[in-house]
């Protein structure tokens, strides 16, 4: 792998822009802590279309600060990465990196924690073959193409930092936060009402006054100009706070503070509770309502009786 595979970038704006509207879209993201550092990664498709079904990721790492990060074609049971080796440096906020090729066998693969089926190959990306070492800085933004797609023209990337640690909490001081990792592509604009983020965190829905039970007890969280959500016995439901008509979204309740309420197609009057703010600012705003009651997941090992959300334009 040579210095065109793994290029530095400069963060200059916060936010992702997402959907149609974007030049191209966050499908995936997670942070790995190792005691001395905190290895983030954004995953994007550029361009955003078409768009991609079936596919997801994650990381496995070590104590000795290596991170193996993986994507995964369900459907195909194909999946492709990267080992990335991390070591702080003596010099505060320097870090030393080495990017190499995918160490993870098809019996991983098929363990139960992943999938628990057998079959899985492993797609060796070009270029990965030798490994390659960066010295960075705290902050610095790496972006590493994982899988190039000649017919559609498309890349999945991964945008990477490396960041320190959050400070262990003493006796005078509180737990500060670990530190959030967010990236966005593309030229500098103004911003725009449909570039207002929701964020949802452990949500609680209720349907007519009664908790529906798929999320009971319901973790994870999304954030993204759209977030969609499935219910069981209801379908897919996507939100957003800017007025989309044009892709059939109507004005359909509000949020305030961490709450949301609106109304479903039929008249059936939902409740979201968030485990934190869902709009930004101290506002009351509107919320925009697209539904679709018949749809239920297809993808590999999809369980339609488990309650799913992401963010994002969702594919049909």
């Amino acid at each position: 792998m040579n210095g065109s595979r793994i290029a530095a970038v400069v963060l200059v704006t916060i936010g992702l822009q997402l959907a149609a509207l974007a030049e191209s879209r966050r499908i995936a993201s997670g942070a790995v802590s190792a005691g001395k550092f905190v290895f983030h990664y954004e995953t994007h498709l550029d361009p955003s279309v078409p768009e991609l079904a079936n596919v997801g990721g994650g990381y496995v790492n070590d104590s000795r600060g290596t991170v193996r990060r993986f994507m995964v074609d369900r459907e195909r049971l194909l999946y492709f990465g990267y080992t990335a080796s991390i070591d702080a440096l003596p010099e505060p906020g320097m870090y030393r990196v080495t990017f190499s090729e995918l160490s993870l066998p098809p019996e991983t693969m098929k363990s139960a924690p992943f999938s628990g089926v057998s079959g899985w190959r492993q797609l060796r990306t070009p270029g990965w073959e030798d490994a390659t070492v960066r010295t960075v800085r705290a902050g610095e933004v790496l972006a590493l193409t994982l899988l190039s797609n000649d017919a559609t023209g498309q890349k999945i990337i991964d945008y990477v930092t490396v960041q320190e640690p959050a400070p262990a909490p003493t006796f005078n001081t509180v737990r500060v936060p670990t530190r959030e990792f967010r990236y966005a592509t593309g030229a500098p604009r103004d911003f725009q009402a449909q570039d207002a983020e929701l964020t949802i965190q452990h949500p609680r829905v209720s349907i007519n006054g009664r908790v529906h039970p798929a999320t009971s007890s319901a973790e994870g969280a999304a954030r993204g100009s759209v977030i969609w959500f499935y219910l069981p016995s209801y379908g897919r439901v996507v939100l957003t706070l800017a007025p989309r008509e044009d892709l059939g979204f109507r004005k359909a309740g509000e949020i305030r503070g961490s709450a949301m309420t609106f109304t479903l197609d039929g008249g059936n009057r939902v409740e979201l509770v968030s485990g934190g703010p869902i709009a930004p600012g101290d506002g009351v705003f509107n919320v925009y309502v697209l539904h679709d009651p018949r749809w239920r997941p297809t993808y590999a090992f999809a369980n339609p009786y488990a309650f799913t959300m992401g963010a994002g334009m969702p594919a049909d």
